[in-house]
């Protein structure tokens, strides 16, 4: 599926849509937790089973884009397996597992910024900066 463009919609006006809470007949749901790394927001969602009484947390991933102006999203879950890594890693923990390739994914990613950060504070350091 492709990118949504609701007419005259910002980028905040996206991201305080897809973080919104939501009520159904028979469930509803609620953005615990987001972030935003560049033009991807991630987000834990609980859903809550009316019937069932059961509670389901998941991660869900937005793109955010502009076109002539208007912000849209295209939205996916992890086991869409979006190919990008940036989840914040603590996202990982308490939610639902669907792809565990996708998660290694996202543990990389986070190890190898750690090491570009760790390796930019070191050379600041020498140069004294």
């Amino acid at each position: 599926m492709g990118y949504l463009f609701p007419y005259g919609a910002t980028r905040k006006d996206i991201i305080d849509d897809r973080c919104a809470s939501w009520k159904w007949p028979k469930a509803s749901g609620q953005t615990i937790t987001k972030c935003c790394r560049g033009n991807v927001l991630w987000r834990v969602v609980e859903i809550y089973m009316k019937d069932t009484g059961h509670f389901e947390r998941y991660i869900a991933c937005d793109l955010l884009a502009s076109n002539n102006g208007d912000w849209g999203y295209k939205d996916m879950t992890e086991e869409d397996h979006p190919y990008y890594y940036s989840c914040p890693v603590s996202y990982l923990e308490g939610t639902r597992v669907f792809s565990t390739e996708w998660r290694e994914g996202v543990k990389e990613d986070a190890a190898r910024r750690k090491a570009r950060i760790q390796k930019r504070n070191a050379l600041k350091k020498r140069r004294g900066w």
